[in-house]
């Protein structure tokens, strides 16, 4: 399963080997013994990735070879291509006009590792840009 942390400023990805059900029932353990509320509903995230053509490459075949539908790819502009996916988002308030949460997904275990190794290599680049 992708994890992304949504913060007010920043994003983190994280790859975690258990399901999203299993992942959503640990947080509503979780939220039901500190008494906080929990929003829970299906959606969409993005994310953008600086890739290069042999990268995207990859990726397309990677998403072509596990048929998933839950993955799009746009070009956001010519150095980052923006990669949309279907999942759940968890909140603790989502009425707040800060967007936070945590949006998690199925993807296959190979193609999670693909995208956050994509990821894992745009935010070195970020960093030494």
């Amino acid at each position: 399963m992708l994890k992304l942390t949504y913060l007010e400023s920043s994003l983190h990805m994280e790859w975690l080997p258990i399901s999203v059900a299993e992942f959503i029932a640990e947080r509503k353990i979780f939220a039901t013994r500190i008494a906080q509320s929990i929003h829970i509903e299906l959606g969409y995230a993005s994310i953008l990735l600086a890739v290069d053509p042999v990268q995207l490459a990859s990726l397309q075949l990677a998403i072509a070879y596990f048929n998933s539908p839950n993955v799009s790819l746009g070009n956001a502009d010519c150095d980052y291509l923006e990669v949309s996916f279907c999942g759940t988002w968890i909140s603790s308030n989502p009425n707040s006009e800060v967007v936070s949460g945590i949006f998690a997904t199925n993807l296959g275990d190979r193609l999670e590792q693909s995208l956050y190794n994509l990821w894992l290599q745009s935010q070195n680049q970020l960093i030494f840009s």
